[in-house]
């Protein structure tokens, strides 16, 4: 099963059809960067898609997942970040490589601009112009 967090509330998937739904609401209705004519400046949101055993949470008290893959979207600008970690133990050689480290999108051609894709909403924290990537890309 598929749980995201989302404006800190949870949203969960249990089928293909409610991923697909959780992605296409993500990627359309993440909350953007805005100005308002006060100048107060509203962060961008940030999602958080983890996998977890069972129906979450009938199934398990588990509370915090082992892994997660952080998604951060500019739709004006058109484009993204990723950041995965994982601290689940690998069980074999190929999982080694997903298991022990953090991975962070990279670009083989980033945006002249500064995207502002955010990395850790509580502290404003942005990915640098390198981890941007087209939203099709993320997606």
């Amino acid at each position: 099963m598929v749980n995201v967090i989302v404006y800190g509330g949870g949203k969960y998937a249990r089928t293909e059809e409610e991923v697909r739904t959780l992605i296409d609401d993500v990627m359309t209705n993440l909350e953007q960067r805005a100005v308002d004519p006060s100048g107060y400046e509203t962060v961008p949101g940030r999602a958080s898609f983890c996998i977890v055993e069972g129906n979450y949470p009938e199934d398990t008290d588990k509370r915090h997942a082992d892994n997660c893959l952080h998604v951060s979207v500019n739709t004006r600008d058109s484009y993204g970040a990723l950041r995965w970690w994982s601290t689940r133990a690998p069980t074999d050689e190929a999982e080694a490589d997903v298991c022990q480290f953090v991975w962070t999108s990279v670009s083989s051609n980033p945006p002249s601009f500064d995207p502002l894709l955010v990395k850790d909403p509580g502290a404003g924290e942005c990915y640098p112009r390198g981890a941007a990537i087209l939203l099709a890309q993320v997606r």
